[in-house]
Order: C-alpha cells, then structure tokens, then sequence
C-alpha cells in the first residue's frame, strides 16, 4: 500500500469478504490469504468502493494486473455473486437487469423510496446528480450509472444472471416497493417495466 492511499473502510472490507466467502473471488480458487484489489487501477479512481474492488489471491492479482485476467471477468464474478446473494433489493436488480438490456445510464428514482437504491449508492454503482419534481409534484432524484455500474451492467447478462420479465408501459415502469420510475437512456427515456418479482 502507498503511503498517501488510505486504508479501505471497515464495511468494504467485510462485505469483499462476504463475497468471496472469505478466499479468493475467482471460482474454483483453492487459495486463502486473499488481497484487497481494485478492478480499475486504484490512480485511476478516487477512494474505495465495493463496486471497484474484490477479493482475489496473489496469482489472481497478478493475472490482473499483466492484463490476463480482464475487468469484465472480474465484473462477472461479482454479477453473478450479486443475483446468487440476498445483497441487493428487488429494485436494484430490476435496475440492473433493464441497464444491461436497454445501455441507459441515467434514471429516476422517487426521493421517499431512496432506501431501495442504499446499497447500489454505497457500493458505488450510481450517483446522485440532482433532484427535480416531477408534473405530479413527487420529488425525483435523477441517478446515473458510475464506472463501476457501467461494469457490471455490461458484465450483467455475461454472468447469465437470472432474466427479468421486462414490459412496455406507457413510458414509465414501476419498482416492486411501489413509487413510478423512468428510464433514461443515451437515446432519451425508453419503458420498460418488471410484470412479476424475479423468476
């Protein structure tokens, strides 16, 4: 560790842990004693976020940082440990499924239901950019997808995570916990909506 970098926080470190069940990140990896590694390079970034980091062992470190072992394969690893763990909300998956099927990277969110979103915010998969009110008066918080979140969004479908039943609303789609969303892509707003839970 360089003497300028800070130390990872406590919670980061427990929850890289919880994902690798407490060895090496990589599937089928018999090695313990793993290293805490940053999936783009740490002077690229800014801090330690779970979204940016995982758990591997020395030789894995190593294929990684030689470039054997790709950012997309370390964030399908972390795909697939996200839908096989009780890690993430109803609504964050369904948020990650439509990302890595519609290639959006803005949304909406009603801002009294923003404990839905706690942990995509903390891992640092989105942002907040700003609020708004929409035309029925609900305040909106307007998120956008990190470097990280784009990661996994592009790793999501690779990691044959599990589909999500995805139907046409009129522009609009709605969370399993209630409050109206809308889905921002690069091409403007695009509807998409969840018509069951998880299959």
């Amino acid at each position: 560790m360089t003497q300028n970098r800070k130390r990872v926080p406590a919670a980061v470190q427990r929850a890289l842990k919880e994902e690798a069940d407490n060895g090496c990140a990589i599937p089928g990896c018999p090695y313990g004693h793993p290293q805490k590694c940053h999936i783009i390079d740490h002077q690229y970034v800014n801090g330690h976020k779970f979204g940016g980091m995982i758990n591997m062992c020395g030789a894995h470190h190593d294929e990684h940082t030689y470039k054997d072992l790709k950012n997309l394969d370390l964030y399908i690893v972390k795909a697939k440990r996200a839908y096989e763990t009780d890690r993430y909300t109803a609504t964050e998956l369904i948020y990650l499924e439509v990302f890595s099927r519609l290639k959006g990277s803005y949304f909406l969110h009603p801002v009294a239901t923003l404990c839905c979103l706690a942990r995509l915010i903390d891992d640092g998969y989105v942002e907040e950019v700003s609020r708004r009110v929409d035309e029925d008066g609900v305040p909106q918080a307007i998120f956008r997808l990190t470097r990280y979140g784009r990661g996994l969004t592009a790793a999501w479908v690779a990691s044959g995570s599990p589909r999500i039943r995805l139907n046409p609303t009129e522009g609009r789609w709605r969370p399993p916990r209630g409050g109206m969303v809308e889905v921002l892509t690069h091409d403007g707003p695009q509807a998409a909506g969840p018509s069951n839970q998880r299959r």
